[in-house]
């Protein structure tokens, strides 16, 4: 008994107090090891409706409306124009005829409507106009002496070729042509007693008439014609039915008005 009281008065090495607190740690440690590692804390649905409604996304503007195309943009883009088209002009002439008269110099205002057919488009024009020449010596008949003469003039055309050349505004059209006039002859006689001479009739000529055009970007629009006649001979008038003209003018094009090349 006092053998066993003195061993437990005796210090316990500290080696041995390690091992025994190993002894009784190690579980504890293992158990602590093996509890399972929770996932972090993530919002829940109900946390994120209780802390208010969601912020809506900003509105997408709409895409801006597509306008639908003029009738002037439809008009003369690729040749085959959707409507029609109105011009007004008017040009200067010289003719060959009557030959004793020549230059016969006057004018014809002229309105026409273009078509979308035929080579690409078509063209009928109608205008008025008159023409006067003089001759100092006569040509025609040693009968007459110097003459002056008048044409009020009724022209209509009929363009059945139209094509645009290149993108250079130019245009070539084919056209045929009948015309119709009232002349008014002044002159003297010389072969004989003086005499006054005043005659005044009819005219018919018909033909071909060839035209280049530009078209410039505004509504202006000049161009250049020559023609080939064949018509009445009347009495005083000239005793050759065929003659030679040529042609410039200017005008509008009135609606629809395309800025691009025809």
């Amino acid at each position: 008994m006092r053998l066993f009281l003195l061993l437990l008065r005796r210090p316990v090495p500290r080696s041995m107090t390690v091992f025994l607190s190993s002894l009784s740690l190690g579980p504890i440690a293992l158990a602590q090891d093996k509890r399972p590692v929770e996932p972090a804390d993530t919002p829940s649905t109900s946390d994120a409706s209780s802390s208010g409604p969601p912020t809506a996304a900003p509105p997408v503007a709409p895409p801006p409306p597509v306008e639908p195309p003029s009738p002037r943009a439809e008009a003369g883009r690729d040749g085959n124009t959707s409507s029609l088209q109105w011009r007004v002009g008017g040009r200067v002439i010289a003719s060959t005829h009557p030959t004793w008269g020549a230059p016969n110099l006057g004018g014809i205002g002229a309105v026409s409507l273009e078509l979308p057919w035929g080579f690409r488009k078509m063209m009928f024009e109608i205008g008025a106009g008159t023409s006067s020449g003089h001759s100092s010596t006569s040509n025609y008949d040693a009968y007459f002496g110097p003459r002056t003469f008048t044409y009020f003039i009724l022209d209509t055309q009929a363009c059945l070729l139209d094509l645009p050349i290149g993108n250079t505004r130019l245009s070539a059209l084919g056209c045929l042509r009948v015309a119709g006039a009232i002349f008014d002859l002044q002159g003297y006689v010389t072969g004989g007693p003086p005499t006054v001479l005043a005659e005044n009739g009819l005219a018919l000529w018909t033909g071909a008439s060839a035209r280049i055009r530009w078209q410039t970007p505004f509504q202006f629009f000049f161009e250049a014609n020559a023609d080939a006649m064949y018509g009445t001979v009347s009495e005083g008038e000239d005793n050759k039915p065929g003659w030679f003209g040529i042609g410039f003018g200017a005008g509008l094009l009135l609606y629809p008005f395309d800025e691009t090349p025809p």
